[in-house]
């Protein structure tokens, strides 16, 4: 059985059969003999084999014990543009006295905090944020899977509360967790597999051929 003809057989695969056929790659293989490398601290924890058959990353970030940020997001800038950009998401800092006038305290472009007429914010949560930015991100994927991985380091960046990848070697196959919420449907595009939550939000995505991906971003990164 050849290469292409594996890879249409799992993509037919329900998630929790790919789960399994995965499970059994790594629990069953000789990387089970050797003893994985991990590598932890408080954002982050890498779990790998010493050749890097199989590699585990998860990202987290703690926020516990810590005032939660206040964010807003703009969707007015007219004459502020070089201190506001439209739909950029800004840090609120508490003022009683501004808010007190339909004033709002930010931190706009300046890196300080200025006061803003309130009218030209809307409240966002962190989860709304994140969820647009997840989105943005999916549909730039979507729209040209050959910069898959360049758009990948794009979601490293964005500062969400959990990422995580997995990848097997032996399987070629990476598994890409965006939060923490549970996968209710899974749909194949291409190489790629999207996972949705119940609100029919992409919570993660599997690459197959994941080499192949992996070497067209190696390339542009070299131009």
């Amino acid at each position: 059985m050849n290469k292409e003809t594996i890879i249409e057989e799992f993509k037919r695969l329900s998630k929790e059969e790919q789960k399994e056929v995965l499970e059994k790659l790594t629990n069953n293989s000789p990387m089970e003999e050797e003893r994985f490398i991990i590598q932890e601290t408080e954002t982050f924890k890498i779990k790998r084999t010493s050749d890097f058959s199989f590699i585990e990353f998860v990202s987290y970030n703690f926020r516990e014990g810590q005032n939660e940020l206040i964010l807003t997001q703009c969707i007015d800038n007219t004459d502020m543009s070089v201190s506001l950009k439209l739909n950029g998401i800004y840090e609120v800092i508490p003022d009683e006295k501004a808010e007190a006038n339909e004033m709002i305290r930010v931190i706009d472009e300046s890196g300080e905090s200025y006061l803003h007429n309130r009218k030209r914010f809307k409240k966002k949560t962190k989860e709304e944020i994140e969820a647009e930015k997840i989105r943005d991100s999916i549909e730039e994927i979507r729209k040209n899977p050959d910069n898959l991985f360049f758009h990948m380091a794009g979601l490293l960046d964005l500062g969400l509360d959990y990422f995580s990848f997995s990848y097997s070697k032996e399987a070629d196959l990476m598994d890409v967790k965006l939060t923490r919420s549970n996968t209710v449907i899974s749909r194949a595009v291409d190489n790629i597999i999207y996972d949705f939550d119940s609100k029919d939000e992409v919570n993660g995505f599997s690459i197959l051929n994941c080499r192949n991906h992996l070497e067209k971003y190696k390339n542009r990164m070299d131009e």
